[in-house]
């Protein structure tokens, strides 16, 4: 029963783990021209303005400029952290689901075969009594 309640906790946790994860914010490990990195927005809201801005000027230098500036795509890498994010999010609160569910689910639908007895909640067992001769 123990471990039951242990495995039931450790699901939940996992969930509550993933969707708290969601909230945290990403960024690129690239900074921009002022020295920062470039944030992504987070799990639940992916916002790549600040990669798009970069892009946008990366392009805009390699046309005028040259060689020495390279196009860049940080908003793709931006949204492709975000969805490796909600993937890695779904997987874990699944397991922890499955986990929940195996806790709680499978003694129920066990039922008698664990080796526990339902108690009858009726009267006295009759059926003996009435098959008696007298």
């Amino acid at each position: 029963m123990l471990v039951r309640w242990f495995a039931a906790l450790a699901g939940l946790a996992a969930v509550l783990g993933a969707m708290v994860s969601l909230t945290l914010p990403l960024a690129l490990h690239v900074v921009d021209r002022r020295g920062e990195p470039i944030v992504c927005g987070t799990g639940w809201h992916g916002d790549p303005g600040a990669a798009d801005q970069e892009d946008a000027f990366n392009r805009q230098q390699h046309l005028l400029v040259g060689a020495q500036f390279v196009i860049s795509d940080y908003a793709g890498e931006c949204d492709q952290r975000v969805d490796d994010r909600r993937r890695l999010a779904a997987a874990v609160a699944g397991s922890g689901a499955a986990l929940m569910l195996t806790a709680f689910a499978v003694p129920l639908m066990a039922g008698d075969r664990s080796g526990r007895r339902l108690l009858a909640t009726g009267g006295p067992d009759t059926d003996s009594l009435s098959s008696a001769t007298y």
